[in-house]
């Protein structure tokens, strides 16, 4: 769930702050990349089940979603 949260919120903060297109996609990419494959991992590991990984992505996801909405309204404010 950390890792789910914390390249999502890069990935937001990205596509808001810079400005090159190119760039833009390589690092949204790398962070992409990065999540699916700590979760791949951790299944591949045997540390955790497919679903635990799964519902950690889904929760990181949500919850980066919510707290960038929700700084989003703030600096509209």
């Amino acid at each position: 769930m950390n890792n789910a949260t914390l390249y999502t919120m890069l990935i937001l903060l990205i596509n808001r702050y810079v400005r090159n297109t190119p760039l833009k996609l390589t690092l949204s990419s790398i962070c992409v990349a990065l999540a699916v494959m700590i979760g791949c991992s951790r299944i591949y590991l045997g540390v955790h089940y497919a679903g635990d990984v799964l519902g950690g992505w889904l929760l990181g996801f949500a919850l980066s979603v919510i707290i960038y909405s929700m700084w989003e309204n703030k600096l509209q404010d």
